[in-house]
């Protein structure tokens, strides 16, 4: 739900409260070559305090959710009905390719002074993946991309980070921290019918992004 304010929207809460606090506190950070010792982390101090970063840090300012967002979401893809995933995959070829078992191709036609004759045999052809590990393109319908990227920049649930002169500039998320929309139970859901055999005793039991 959006946060309340007797006398401000929540568009003028952030623009005039919380962005000027983080804008003082950017201030007071020292440069990445100044911060060797702690890997990029930075420490806030009395100062950041006083401008008021303890009430904005991690807190969740601003939640909505799918339903808020595309109300009809549920109906054109949701009850485990398949729709969040792309329905133009080959789940089976998918699944084949995560155990190595390439693919069954078939269709020879051969030919005799009499008459063309069509025989179907069985063949085999490569994975293109290793066994274990496989990359899917488009997994998601463009709707269901769309909603999910609308959804994850609008929350302030990013809490979790990793020192930047390791990681870069890393932000996370994780389901303590809020993010357990019904639709991201629901993409679990669908992912495990679609592909059976290989979500096979990989029950959901945490998440992260």
């Amino acid at each position: 739900a959006q946060l309340e304010h007797s006398d401000l929207t929540t568009s003028e809460y952030f623009t005039s409260r919380v962005i000027p606090i983080y804008e003082g506190v950017l201030r007071n950070i020292p440069p990445l070559t100044k911060l060797t010792r702690t890997k990029g982390l930075y420490a806030f101090r009395e100062e950041d305090y006083a401008l008021g970063i303890g009430s904005v840090y991690n807190k969740a300012l601003y939640m909505t959710t799918a339903d808020e967002l595309d109300p009809d979401w549920k109906e054109r893809g949701g009850s485990s009905g398949g729709g969040l995933l792309n329905d133009d995959l080959d789940w089976d070829g998918i699944q084949r390719d995560w155990f190595g078992e390439g693919s069954e191709t078939s269709a020879r036609t051969e030919s005799t002074n009499d008459e063309a004759t069509t025989t179907t045999k069985a063949t085999t052809t490569p994975s293109s993946s290793i066994p274990g590990v496989i990359v899917i393109d488009d997994l998601l319908t463009p709707q269901t991309l769309s909603l999910l990227r609308r959804l994850l920049l609008h929350n302030t649930h990013w809490y979790q980070t990793k020192t930047p002169l390791e990681f870069g500039k890393y932000v996370g998320s994780y389901i303590d921290d809020g993010l357990h929309d019904p639709i991201f139970l629901e993409l679990a859901t669908q992912l495990h019918k679609a592909m059976p055999r290989v979500m096979s005793g990989h029950d959901l039991k945490y998440m992260g992004a």
